[in-house]
């Protein structure tokens, strides 16, 4: 039989076994070790963004009287979650389900054959600000603003395209031409079905960016929080 001794020897080595093994387990495996410290940055990152986005949306509400709930944060990985607004699959790429006001992000999504986070902080702040621009919507719809429920869907899109505009340039101390010209180029490649064309979108984004005020992205047949 062991004595205390060696047992109690035998439980400290173990922790450190098991930690060297997978240390050097990540090292041997091709971008293991790399992979997980990118992931690691590109989290950390997302949450500074969305912590950023949601303060800008809780000044703008509180300026106008309203009080703002900020969106929640969602990671995604490998294998698609349950949400309120059903499966979310990463491939889908960032998204926002109004059911649970959650922001689901997929780490290592992939816009345009790159990960999103090599486009830089710009134009990961861009596809943030739209998708919580939803959020925002959707609570403005709560206090009788029209939002996301109550305008046509393209319109929605391009709407959010304009707040993510409005945040972008209130954020310009840590966002330059260079990066704002990233954004633009990204943007030319995602026009599509419900979200207007490329054209349409920049010159939304351009609205926000160049007013900075969220109240200038609304139609004139909308009713502004203004």
């Amino acid at each position: 039989m062991a004595s205390l001794v060696q047992r109690r020897l035998w439980r400290t080595l173990v922790p450190i076994i098991l930690s060297a093994c997978l240390t050097l387990l990540m090292l041997f495996v091709p971008g293991g070790l790399a992979s997980a410290q990118e992931r690691a940055a590109e989290e950390s990152l997302v949450e500074a963004l969305v912590f950023d986005i949601n303060a800008f949306w809780d000044r703008e509400f509180a300026a106008r009287g309203f009080s703002y709930s900020p969106a929640e944060l969602a990671f995604l990985y490998d294998e698609p979650v349950n949400s309120g607004c059903g499966p979310v699959f990463p491939a889908e790429g960032p998204l926002y389900c109004a059911l649970d006001q959650t922001f689901y992000y997929p780490v290592d999504w992939r816009y345009e054959g790159r990960d999103l986070a090599s486009y830089g902080e710009s134009v990961m702040g861009w596809a943030i600000a739209h998708e919580i621009g939803h959020h925002a919507q959707q609570q403005m719809d709560v206090f009788g603003i029209q939002g996301w429920f109550s305008i046509p869907l393209e319109q929605a899109e391009l709407q959010s395209d304009c707040f993510a505009g409005a945040w972008a340039k209130q954020a310009n101390q840590q966002l330059g031409a260079g990066d704002i010209e990233a954004v633009l180029a990204a943007l030319e490649n995602a026009g599509g079905p419900w979200h207007g064309t490329a054209t349409d979108r920049i010159a939304w984004f351009e609205l926000g960016y160049d007013t900075g005020d969220p109240a200038q992205c609304f139609t004139p047949s909308e009713t502004t929080p203004v």
